[in-house]
Formats: C-alpha cells, structure tokens, sequence
C-alpha cells in the first residue's frame, strides 16, 4: 500500500477483517487506534547518509554516452534535508520498516571509483543492487559486497570494472540474479574459478558472465540448479565439453555460448518436456549432426550454431520449430538438400545457409515466408535460375547469393524490393543486362555487387548506382558506362525494363528463395535487435570483404 493510500478509511476496512465477535471490542477501542500506526515509515537517518555519501563520491558525467534512451543521472535531485529518501530516484524501501532494500542506479551517469569502504555497504539490509552502464573507472569489485547478505538480485553489467571477481560473492546464498557481463573485458575469474563462485549459489535463475576471463570448465553442478533459467558465457574462453545434462535443465530457457573457441560438444536428444527458447553455440567447437528430435523443441525462438563444425543432413523436423525467429547454421558442413519443411517457419526472418555443400531443395514448394528481412544462400553448390517471385518478399534489407551457380538474367522482380539496402550477386554465371529499375526503385541500396558474371550493356545510372564503386561490375566484359573506363557503345539502343522470363525453373527457385537469411546476426543480443535500424552490425558483416569464408577443413 503506497503512502497515498492510507486515510482513515482503512480504519473500517480493517476492522470488517476482524471475527465477528471482536467487532463490538474494536468499536469500543475506536478512539485508542493510532493513526501513526498507519502512516508510512520514513526512511532511516543513517541509510539516508550512507546514500547521500555515495553520491558524493562520484562525478556525474552527462558527456557519456548512454546506453539506452531511458538514461539519466537518478542521484542528481537526491536531497539530504527536508525530503524522504524511500522517495528518491532509484531507492526502494521496505514498507513497514522503512529501511532501504533496493538500489538501482544504472544507467545513471555515474564516474569514478569505489572499493569496501563505501557508504553503500552500510545499507545491509540491501536486496536488489543494480550499478549497470555506469563507469567505475576499472575499480576491483568490492569484497564487501559479501557483506550484503540480503541480496537476491546483484547487476554489476557495463560498468568498467576490472580484475579477480571477489570470493566473498559466493556466500550472497540468495542471490537469484548475478550479472558482471561485459566489463569491456577486464574482469576474471581465475581464484576463484567458475566452480568455486557458484557452487552455494543454488538459488541462481540468471547466471550472466559474458566477457568475463574464465578459461574454464563448464561446471556439471550447473544442472542440479533446478531454477536456472538463463546462462549467458560469451566471450569467456571456456574450455572442454559441454556438460550434456544442462540442456535437460527442467526450467532452463536461454543457453548463450557463442564466441568461445575451446568449447566442445554436440547436441543430445530433446524432449517435449524442454522450456528451451535459446540456444546460441556460434563459434565454438560443437560438432555432430543436428538430431531429428530438435523438432520437439516447441518453445525455441533461437538457434544460432554458425561457425561450427557440425554435418550430415539437416532434419526435416526443424519445421516443426513454429515460433522460430532466428536459424544460423551458417559455416558448417551441411550437405544435400535444404528440407522443403523450413517453409513452415512462418515467423523466421533470419535464416542463414551460407558455406556449407547444400546443392539444392526438396521439390515440394514451401509457404512464402513474408516476414523475412535478410537473405543469405552464399557460397553453396545452388544452381539455376533466381525466379521473379523473389518480388514477394517485401521485408527483404539484404540479399546475398554470391559464389553458386546461378545463371539466367537478373530478374526485374528485385525492383520490388523497395526496402533492399543490400544486394551481392557475384561470383555466379548471370547473364544479360542489369535492370534500370534496380537504379530508381531501390532508393536505400548502400552495397551493390555484381562482379564476376557474364552481364553485358549499359550499367544503370542514377544517385545510388553513382555511389558505386568499379569492383561492384568487375569481371563482366560486356558492361559499359560509369564507373567503368569502357564506353558504351552509340549504337547500343538506351535501357528500357525488360521482360525478365517470370519462369520458376533450376534448382534455385521459390522453394530456396524463401530460405534465406543474413550471416552475422549473432553479434548482437536480443533478437528484435537485429532489425530495429538500418545498418546494424550483421548488415555490415554480410557485405564486408574483410568478412571473408573460412577455409574449408
């Protein structure tokens, strides 16, 4: 009940909870009722100083760059007479007994360092602690936090801290929420190891270290955490295999391990029973055959496993996947043919098939899959011709067919695309002139390449096409005009739309084009984080040279 509420109108609200034969009693006593007794509890004098304190002990840095829109410097307006501190920004207070039990000042702007002798270790009855996105300025975590034995929920994320993650950490026994991710790389754990922080913590739900120097082992103990909902270690130079028994976590929705060169393992078989939504294993050193039963995975949203070295063929049963939005088993060493059965994912919009030996689809037509934004089918073994229905796609930022076989004439349908920021055709057989509607309709393109065909005649002109550099039409001796140094020829008649065959005939039609996704999506975190802005990382990842294929092995 905020202090608002209370009037004296919960006198009878209080007194109709009571038995029936204390009603007349409490009546009776009406008049000895304390209002005081009803009116909320300030905050303490001395929590009061210890925060004052703390904020004295910092700069805020308004010049820093925030982290979200939301960010703003809570402790700025923080007074130390004539104003509640329960009421402050960022301070939460316990309603009975007035002590201060949450803090959270992320994204608050705050500078400077701190070590045990702070102020905020003398607000002991803390509960939740939330420092996120603030600059530290590489202070060592505190031991003192060991002190905080209240703690359910500790967020250290972001905040430029640097070296041994403290011992005393693994006595906080309730602590539900851990996160230290991301301090620019700084922080490890080495005394103690991963093993030793968490092996009291058998309350965790969100066990978050991405970025921290871990060089370890996995804990098999991990598994036993019968509440562990998320595990986050990206980046942490983990080493050996990959405890099996944590993907039959009962409540275990989100498993992130990408980025981590030295660890081992493949995937079990899965049940109905998983509340899996996230499994992301990109560059690391999994390997074995994707199972038919992944397709018992109801809930996942997520599979990233690009950069592996999985093989064999993939199962149809991934079609089962209903709410899957992301699907990167790019860089692998799939073969055969794409099972037609993806076609079901009705809410992918990423789905990346590059580098692997797929030579083709099953015959049977899949469902459009409107929703996707990006392609990617490079460097694959596919053949045949890229089909007018390609038009359909309307969500479409990126396209990447390069390095296959592809042959017939671009089709006119890529006109359609309006939204198309990203288009590589190269390196395949395509033949014929390139559409003038590509130069008028795709006012967004930034990245056009088209080098290495057996295109011919004049190269579209207009304010994206003359962006382009002469590497976009290198290797095509029949083009002509700018940017090349080959004239075109007066005789050539002036480019008109031509009438592309609308045919959907090869290899390489639909029932592909409607597979497709863009490489690097992995670099990023949420998944709706992808898509929210033009120019995101995986944009630039999927059209960079510098991205280059990874050898084959």
């Amino acid at each position: 009940m905020s202090a608002s509420q209370y009037s004296c109108n919960t006198v009878p609200f209080l007194i109709q909870a009571l038995p029936h034969k204390s009603i007349k009693m409490a009546h009776s006593n009406f008049t000895t009722i304390s209002f005081s007794s009803l009116q909320p509890v300030l905050c303490h004098n001395d929590e009061r100083l210890a925060l004052m304190q703390f904020k004295e002990s910092f700069i805020i840095d308004k010049s820093a760059p925030a982290a979200t829109s939301s960010a703003y410097p809570k402790v700025e307006k923080w007074k130390f007479q004539g104003v509640d501190c329960c009421s402050w920004d960022g301070i939460e207070c316990d309603k009975i007994s007035g002590q201060v039990i949450g803090l959270n000042l992320s994204n608050s702007f705050l500078y400077g360092s701190i070590n045990s002798s702070s102020s905020l270790f003398h607000l002991v009855h803390l509960q939740t602690l939330n420092l996120a996105y603030n600059d530290f300025n590489y202070s060592v975590i505190p031991s003192a936090l060991g002190n905080l034995s209240m703690l359910t929920y500790l967020n250290l994320s972001h905040s430029v801290f640097s070296g041994q993650i403290p011992s005393k950490i693994s006595e906080l026994h309730k602590l539900s929420f851990l996160d230290l991710e991301s301090n620019e790389g700084l922080l490890e754990l080495k005394t103690p190891d991963l093993k030793s922080l968490i092996r009291n913590l058998t309350n965790l739900k969100y066990l978050h270290l991405s970025g921290v120097d871990v060089a370890s082992r996995i804990p098999s103990v991990l598994a036993n955490f019968s509440s562990l909902t998320s595990l986050r270690l990206e980046r942490c130079g983990l080493l050996g295999k990959f405890p099996l028994a944590i993907f039959h976590q009962p409540s275990l929705e989100k498993i992130w391990m990408i980025h981590n060169l030295g660890l081992t393992g493949y995937f079990p078989e899965f049940n109905f029973t998983s509340k899996l939504k996230v499994m992301a294993f990109f560059n690391t050193n999994f390997s074995g055959e994707i199972p038919a039963s992944i397709g018992n995975l109801d809930s996942l949203e997520f599979l990233g496993i690009g950069r592996c070295y999985f093989r064999g063929f993939v199962p149809s049963t991934l079609g089962n996947l209903s709410k899957l939005q992301v699907l990167d088993i790019g860089y692998n060493f799939f073969r055969g043919l794409v099972p037609s059965s993806l076609g079901n994912l009705t809410k992918l919009y990423y789905m990346d098939l590059q580098n692997n030996n797929f030579t083709g689809v099953q015959r049977e037509y899949p469902k459009i899959i409107r929703s996707l934004v990006a392609i990617d089918m490079s460097s694959n073994r596919f053949d045949g011709e890229i089909p007018e229905s390609i038009g359909n796609l309307k969500e479409l930022h990126s396209l990447n067919f390069s390095n296959n076989n592809l042959d017939g004439r671009i089709p006119l349908a890529i006109s359609k695309l309006i939204n198309l920021e990203g288009l590589d055709l190269s390196q395949n057989k395509l033949a014929g002139r390139i559409p003038w509607e590509l130069s008028t309709q795709l006012t967004f393109l930034a990245v056009f390449n088209v080098s290495h065909n057996h295109l011919t005649g004049p190269i579209p002109q207009g304010p994206q096409f003359d962006t382009f550099q002469t590497s976009s039409f290198d290797g095509n001796l029949g083009l002509c005009g700018k940017p090349l140094l080959k004239e075109c020829d007066s005789s050539i008649p002036s480019p008109h739309p031509f009438s592309a065959n609308s045919e959907d005939s090869g290899l390489l039609d639909w029932k592909i084009v409607c597979l497709g996704y863009v490489s690097g999506l992995l670099i990023g975190g949420a998944i709706g984080h992808f898509v929210t802005t033009r120019k995101r990382d995986w944009f630039t990842k999927l059209f960079s040279k510098s991205h280059g294929r990874r050898q084959r092995r």
